[in-house]
């Protein structure tokens, strides 16, 4: 009833919930990632060096390295990962390389490699506007297939590198897909700008920034450096013991 006096108790308190709630929802509006990516000023031969421990101990060191490809018909950088295992016998030795548009960060192709004691895959994968062709070699032979999407996807060893160029706006939640090509899965990732922080490493102390990305239902803390090139400086999952820390730079 109109006249009711509760109504007008509580009429006001229903008014600035409903403000506060949609506020709060506006906040976290989904966007695209590509709709703020602006490159950062990378250095050709860039070279990081990452360690990534278990309980304070190494288990493999991971060497990020960016160089330009003067000769190709479009503007490109390849990123070149290489990862070296402690204990060979107990980890995965693989090695990738990823070719990228200076200009949109669209990955032109990629390429690995993953080799232990029981066997090896070499994975190779190029984009196109609407989908990612896949072909995967093993020792029980080849195959070869296709995702398709319609809204930003990339590589997964792009990721960390791909957002080092996010200028993101602190209220919004960016979306994006990766593609792994040794399953061939197609997964939607969330990134979230959660402040600034001050990160110790054994290459120095860096002011960062800190971003939390979602993948695969886990959630992992992104430290990117404040100031170009945006190095990154760690990458950790919550909860966990297991860490990727910049151990040295040129």
């Amino acid at each position: 009833m109109l006249n009711d006096p509760r109504q007008c108790i509580f009429s006001p308190f229903i008014l600035i919930g409903v403000s506060l709630f949609c506020i709060f929802t506006s906040c976290y509006k989904s966007k695209l990632i590509t709709d703020d990516i602006i490159a950062p000023n990378w250095q050709d031969s860039e070279h990081l060096n990452y360690g990534v421990s278990l309980n304070d101990t190494l288990i493999r060191e991971v060497q990020y390295t960016i160089y330009f490809d003067v000769d190709a018909d479009i503007p490109v950088y390849i990123l070149e990962i290489i990862t070296n295992s402690e204990e060979a016998e107990s980890f995965m030795r693989d090695s990738s390389v990823v070719c990228f548009r200076r200009d949109d960060f669209t990955p032109i192709w990629a390429w690995r490699k993953v080799e232990s004691d029981l066997g090896y895959t070499v994975v190779a994968t190029r984009y196109t506007n609407s989908r990612a062709e896949i072909w995967r070699e093993t020792i029980d032979g080849t195959e070869s297939g296709q995702i398709n999407y319609n809204y930003p996807c990339f590589d997964n060893e792009m990721v960390l590198t791909l957002l080092r160029g996010l200028r993101f706006n602190a209220s919004k939640k960016y979306l994006f897909n990766v593609v792994i090509p040794f399953t061939s899965e197609k997964i939607t990732n969330i990134i979230r700008y959660r402040g600034k922080s001050t990160v110790n490493t054994p290459a120095g102390s860096f002011e960062c920034s800190k971003l939390m990305l979602n993948y695969r239902n886990r959630v992992f803390f992104v430290y990117l450096e404040n100031q170009d090139p945006r190095r990154l400086v760690k990458f950790q999952e919550k909860n966990s013991n297991v860490a990727m820390v910049l151990l040295s730079y040129d």
